[in-house]
């Protein structure tokens, strides 16, 4: 599951930077919790992004197509 969230993180930049013709920074780090009720977070300031592994187990591809989508949103609304 990790993976597959790494690969949709990087998949969600590119999108985006062909979509806005700019690169846009990564966060430093990619979080991996294994308990709470965020599916995940976006910390520009700290530059790190989170995601829930038990929410992700539970919702599976529902989880994968949208909350690391989501999260990188965040990311590229702060540069």
């Amino acid at each position: 599951m990790k993976q597959r969230i790494l690969d949709k993180v990087e998949a969600s930049f590119l999108k985006a930077e062909a979509f806005y013709n700019r690169k846009f920074s990564r966060p430093e780090q990619i979080i991996f919790k294994t308990k709470g009720t965020t599916a995940g977070t976006c910390n520009y300031t700290l530059k790190y992004l989170t995601f829930q592994l038990a929410m992700a187990d539970q919702e599976g591809d529902a989880y994968i197509n949208d909350t690391p989508a989501h999260e990188v949103a965040h990311w590229i609304d702060r540069e």
